[in-house]
């Protein structure tokens, strides 16, 4: 993996991702080579740029705007979401066990205000209103469609892929009017004198923003540098991360006794025998100290990774020796899918299994080296910590909560979707959270009942 990924890996972000798109849209001619999430964002994220120097740049402007001050701002929205979900979502007969809830739905809500909330002050209100959920309808082929951009530059050279793909284009373009309205709506609340603690706000602190048209140098934030981190912000604050916490509460439900387990741990850690106020569960040291609960989030990540194929790297000149074996030509393009190394037999012992208690073991027989759910080397993501404080802290007040019992078999896929009988597509593991591969990963399910404590 470091010979694909690593810091003196001779490799570089793949043109998939694209060239320097300034260059094609301020030369307007189709001679100059861009492809991907960078043409049509006309820029580059921090993720999908290639410049190792304007690369170093925005990763240091995220990194700089995710401080552990900066990400203590953000506990106020997330926790006022998370009581939206106990209190009007989760609302039946406390006494009894509620109705079924798709936990992939309702966390996808849950998430996605959580992440309007604490990145762009915005308030979307997807657990209690109808009004914004089209957006979790436009992601799966939005962001699958970015993705198959980059393999498709012809096409969108020749304006014909509405042609090819309608329906994942159409999605696309609808995804980069959602980023661009973000990012506007945001940057007028900041002119009008609006004081917003979010991530947009240190992102603008973080950064050199002198030249909002357009035409600033390769160490500034322009307006479409903005527009395309924005892009990015929406797909990892809040889809991915609800994939692996739905993922992680079905691992859970799946073995009850180390749920139980990781009950206790979050009851000692906020001693609960001198209270049930769940106001108690905070981001902090008693968090931070849940180590089976960390555990598990780990082992779900491994087992069901967000992003479960692979971010393709282009070798270099002088070629590239993968494995001691194989070597691979200059302008190729390589990678790992994260979960392929995740599930083999040659990192893992017992790969298929939900084993938590592997990453509370010092001297593991496991190479814990291969795990990336979020990356790896310089290009890894930035934001995990957050992501991890995200999940902790749902999962814990949550579990604080409630009784949750699975709906056996709500989860697999079938011919119309969740399936409890047979048809079921892809993958038949009833031990393993089942995701579609579309760049992030798209599922149903499991159905889960709620009771008070």
């Amino acid at each position: 993996m470091q010979e694909i990924y690593g810091v003196r890996a001779n490799t570089q972000k793949s043109q998939v991702y694209g060239y320097d798109a300034r260059l094609y849209y301020s030369a307007q001619q189709l001679s100059v080579k861009t492809s991907g999430f960078n043409f049509l964002f006309k820029a580059s994220a921090s993720l999908t740029c290639i410049d190792r120097e304007q690369h170093a740049f925005k990763r240091k402007v995220l990194s700089q705007a995710l401080t552990q001050v900066n990400m203590k701002s953000f506990e106020p929205p997330m926790l006022e979401n998370v009581r939206i979900l106990m209190s009007d979502v989760l609302e039946d007969d406390p006494s009894d066990w509620s109705k079924p809830y798709d936990l992939s739905v309702t966390f996808q809500r849950l998430f996605a205000d959580i992440m309007a909330d604490t990145i762009f002050s915005s308030r979307w209100d997807m657990q209690t209103s109808e009004a914004k959920r089209w957006i979790l309808d436009i992601l799966p082929l939005g962001t699958s469609g970015l993705h198959a951009a980059g393999h498709m530059i012809l096409a969108l050279k020749l304006r014909i892929e509405q042609l090819l793909l309608p329906k994942t284009m159409r999605d696309v373009r609808r995804f980069l009017a959602l980023s661009r309205e973000q990012c506007e709506t945001r940057l007028n609340k900041q002119a009008s004198g609006a004081s917003c603690q979010d991530l947009f706000s240190s992102v603008l602190r973080a950064s050199d923003l002198e030249d909002m048209g357009g035409k600033g140098s390769s160490q500034t934030f322009t307006m479409n540098d903005l527009v395309a981190e924005s892009g990015l912000l929406i797909v990892a604050g809040g889809d991915t991360t609800a994939t692996a916490i739905t993922a992680t509460l079905f691992y859970l439900l799946r073995y009850p006794k180390i749920f139980r387990q990781v009950r206790d741990e979050i009851d000692s850690a906020f001693a609960r025998h001198h209270t049930d106020n769940v106001e108690v569960v905070t981001i902090g040291p008693a968090l931070s100290n849940c180590k089976l609960l960390e555990a598990c989030v780990e082992e779900a990540l491994r087992l069901s990774p967000p992003v479960s194929g692979l971010l393709p790297r282009q070798v270099l000149q002088g070629g590239l020796l993968v494995a001691g074996r194989w070597q691979v030509p200059a302008g190729t393009d390589v990678g790992i899918p994260s979960y392929a190394i995740h599930h083999s037999e040659v990192y893992w012992r017992h790969p298929n299994r939900f084993k938590p208690e592997r990453w509370l073991q010092k001297e593991s027989q496991d190479d814990r080296s291969v795990f990336m759910p979020f990356g790896v080397g310089r290009t890894s993501c930035v934001g995990k910590q957050l992501a991890y404080n995200e999940m902790a802290l749902v999962i814990a007040r949550i579990l604080w909560t409630y009784d949750l019992k699975m709906i056996e078999g709500s989860q697999r896929y079938g011919e119309n979707g969740i399936s409890g009988g047979n048809g079921e597509w892809g993958r038949r593991n009833p031990d393993e959270f089942q995701t579609r591969d579309v760049f992030t990963s798209s599922h149903n399910g499991p159905l889960v009942r709620f009771r008070k404590r």
